[in-house]
């Protein structure tokens, strides 16, 4: 992590090339935010700070980290991470209002410039994408600036904005919303940050309406005054589970809602946002651990967010393939000396009956699979709870250390 001859540009390039491949052709849901770093538990053993700023509350040493994901938007499969930014947030000063400044100039251009830059790269062979934040992203720029033919927003709102309603009347959301009258009821399940699952009964509604440039937004990347969108309410209605918030969203989309059926569309994109806080969970608590690396320089700590966001990744896909499904190919993440090791492990994983047997093609994602989460502690019957990230994350580790005494072998034999 110390090799001063791979930085973070070239390390996020190779991520980035990756994803590229993966989504070309594809319809792609890219899920963007923001989780903070925080190297306080190391303050005491970090030698140099160069990479770190300070987190929320203007104490903390630690860094930000603002990743894309990137899904197939028709089988769900993880693509790849289309950008991402690093922000090593500097002690406040005098600074001009944030009115004033473009948004360039302030730590929420993290969402206007990936945007851009995943649209320019990643994903410029891709067929279409939506691009899915939560509040944060509620940004009147990122409207106005980062839509197109082939790129779409779904965004949780968090202002009360000043909006041109459907039947041409400038109001607030808040009232262009209580004027809808007719609503739907729904049921779907919500991922909480903890990782367990509510299920949810709620009212749906949506309109469509123009959001207005805010009157105090000095400085805009873009011309335009209004931009068209589509709105979806979502109101929980019955007992709210103990610890839990209630469930009270308003999205914003460029996708035009002509029906019950669009609007639900819309609400199912958003709800994919808990795979990115199941991603942060893996790479900061469950598994990786990030936030206790032993690692005594910041920026040795920044790089390896990103190794550890790529392991992640690899997770992520093993475990989407867990139960046959998708299209994913086994040399998609393994070479063929990793192959070769996986073929070795599988027999001596399987048992002598069918059920205690791999069931899956060795060209298919699922055959390693099933090999890794063996490897991880699962003991391979269907009668059992599916293997999750930790079963993954220890198949891995275990799959990485015999991968170095195969190689060594291997080389000793030549």
């Amino acid at each position: 992590m110390d090799n001063e001859n791979v930085d973070e540009a070239s390390i996020i390039q190779n991520l980035t090339e990756q994803c590229s491949l993966a989504c070309s052709g594809k319809r792609v849901i890219t899920i963007m935010d923001t989780t903070e770093i925080n190297c306080l538990e190391k303050n005491n053993r970090l030698k140099c700070f160069e990479g770190l700023g300070l987190l929320s509350d203007n104490k903390t040493k630690g860094f930000l980290s603002h990743p894309a994901l990137c899904f197939d938007a028709d089988t769900g499969e993880p693509l790849g991470i289309g950008g991402i930014k690093l922000i090593d947030r500097l002690p406040g000063g005098s600074l001009p209002s944030k009115k004033t400044r473009s948004i360039t100039e302030k730590e929420s251009d993290k969402w206007y410039s990936t945007a851009i830059n995943i649209k320019d790269k990643a994903l410029s062979k891709a067929v279409h994408n939506v691009d899915v934040y939560d509040r944060e992203g509620d940004i009147y720029d990122v409207f106005c600036g980062v839509p197109d033919e082939k790129t779409d927003l779904v965004i949780r709102s968090k202002a009360n904005r000043k909006v041109v309603s459907d039947s041409g009347k400038k109001t607030t959301l808040e009232r262009a919303l209580s004027d809808v009258t007719r609503t739907e009821l729904i049921e779907f399940t919500k991922h909480t940050k903890s990782g367990s699952r509510l299920n949810i009964k709620a009212e749906l509604k949506f309109t469509n309406l123009k959001i207005l440039k805010p009157t105090d937004l000095k400085t805009s990347v873009c011309e335009k005054n209004e931009v068209q969108v589509g709105v979806v309410e979502v109101r929980q209605i019955g007992q709210v589970a103990q610890g839990h918030e209630k469930v009270n969203w308003r999205i914003l989309t460029t996708i035009g809602i002509e029906s019950f059926e669009k609007a639900l569309e819309v609400l199912e994109i958003y709800r994919s946002r808990w795979r990115i806080e199941e991603f942060f969970r893996l790479i900061k608590q469950e598994g990786f651990n990030l936030e206790s690396s032993e690692l005594e320089k910041g920026k040795s700590i920044r790089k390896l967010s990103l190794f550890i966001m790529e392991a992640a990744l690899k997770i992520e896909k093993l475990k989407m393939s867990r139960d046959g499904d998708g299209e994913m190919k086994t040399s998609d993440l393994f070479d063929n000396d990793e192959i070769k090791l996986l073929e070795m492990l599988c027999e001596d994983l399987q048992g002598s009956t069918d059920k205690q047997k791999n069931p899956y093609y060795k060209e298919h994602l699922s055959w390693a699979s099933w090999v890794i989460a063996r490897l991880g502690g699962w003991k391979g019957f269907k009668s059992q709870r599916p293997p999750g990230s930790i079963t993954f994350f220890r198949g891995l580790q275990k799959f990485s250390t015999a991968f170095m005494t195969f190689k060594l072998v291997k080389k000793r034999c030549v």
